[in-house]
């Protein structure tokens, strides 16, 4: 009785599983903007490819997610880009672990990018 009361209020194995792969990949996408943003600050654009902000930078970045399908990234603008992950879960309410007011908290399953801008830095 008490692990099927454990599965129903913290999921079944698998369940935790997909969980923790969205954690990871939510947190990757913030190290991903992390580094677009520091990337355009120091070049004076965005990078044309997500393989570009490897290139002299000394932020730790993935640019696949935990089970190694490429996160995806299009220039949409002068200073807007989009980026994508395949989740595996909704987020619900808001990823667990993620801070409430990232914007890669909220999150539907399935293939989803998130419209964001690196604007220059004010001391440029």
């Amino acid at each position: 009785m008490a692990i099927v009361a454990g599965f129903v209020v913290i999921g079944s194995p698998e369940h935790v599983r997909k969980q923790q792969l969205d954690q990871i990949r939510s947190a990757n996408l913030v190290s991903l903007s992390a580094a677009i943003s520091a990337y355009r600050n120091t070049h004076g654009a965005l990078p044309t490819s997500l393989d570009n902000i490897l290139h002299g930078t000394t932020l730790n970045v993935a640019l696949k997610d935990p089970e190694g399908h490429a996160y995806a990234y299009q220039v949409t603008g002068i200073y807007s880009y989009k980026i994508c992950a395949d989740f595996s879960l909704p987020s619900g309410n808001k990823s667990p672990g993620m801070l409430p007011e990232s914007v890669f908290a909220l999150h539907p399953a399935g293939h989803y990018c998130y419209q964001l801008e690196a604007r220059p830095s004010a001391n440029r």
